[in-house]
């Protein structure tokens, strides 16, 4: 009896340890579960108090005022959505490298043929280093509206005659730094105007007000050789390689 005794207290000790374990095991899961709770609740409260705050400082700073100004104008600098352009594939690339060599390989080939023709004191040139900028947009990015026809030959005899007018007309208290940004600025306000813009255009206008007497010696004669010149034979073959490929449509419009 006394065995049989002091095995039932030794039972009932372990049963009541086991659940005083039990016990505690499940109050200290329901305090970290209260805690987690609380945490979360005191991280959303805080979250909705900063955007209502922020909502409440945009009501203040209403469009029409400085600080509502300031602050569109700093959103801006955000930007959108829109992801940066992708790489294309090995056979456009290498349509692209076809198109551009040909097309380069031809007006410096004419460069060096002329290059032993006199104009004044000076040798003619048929090579306007923008025309590696044309190449790129006629043969790598053939739909973009900068491409097109009207753009590729409207902007460059605008851009052109722009520079000669402007370099002509230049007043003598116009230092020549100022005349070579004012000319090609310009020349980028009548092509927007116009719907001519072609980024290339801009550049063979700073070309010629820029390059002093090397450039500007051949006078009227730069907007029909060398630059309506090197545009016609960019644009013919653009018009011949381009549409020998499946991928490529040229031009989308005259």
């Amino acid at each position: 009896e006394y065995g049989f005794e002091e095995g039932l207290k030794g039972r009932i000790k372990r049963a009541m340890r086991h659940h005083l374990v039990h016990t505690a095991t499940q109050r200290f899961k329901e305090a970290g579960k209260k805690m987690q709770q609380r945490s979360k609740n005191t991280w959303e409260t805080a979250q909705t108090k900063m955007t209502l705050k922020w909502e409440e400082m945009e009501h203040k700073w209403e469009p029409g005022s400085f600080r509502g100004k300031v602050m569109t104008y700093l959103k801006k600098f955000k930007g959108v959505s829109a992801g940066p352009l992708k790489g294309t594939n090995p056979t456009y690339c290498l349509w692209t490298f076809v198109g551009s060599f040909l097309a380069l390989v031809c007006v410096t080939g004419m460069d060096d043929g002329v290059g032993k023709i006199q104009v004044g004191e000076r040798a003619l040139y048929a090579l306007v280093t923008s025309f590696g900028a044309v190449s790129l947009i006629l043969f790598s990015t053939p739909n973009s509206p900068f491409g097109q026809p009207r753009n590729v030959i409207g902007g460059h005899v605008l851009s052109a005659t722009t520079a000669i007018v402007l370099q002509y007309l230049k007043p003598t208290f116009m230092t020549q730094f100022v005349m070579n940004a004012f000319a090609p600025s310009v020349a980028i306000f009548l092509m927007s105007y116009t719907g001519l813009m072609h980024p290339p255009a801009a550049a063979c206008c700073t070309i010629y007000v820029s390059g002093g007497a090397d450039k500007q010696h051949i006078g009227w004669l730069y907007v029909f050789y060398p630059v309506l010149a090197d545009t016609m034979i960019m644009f013919i073959l653009a018009l011949v390689i381009n549409n020998m490929s499946n991928q490529r449509q040229y031009p989308l419009y005259w």
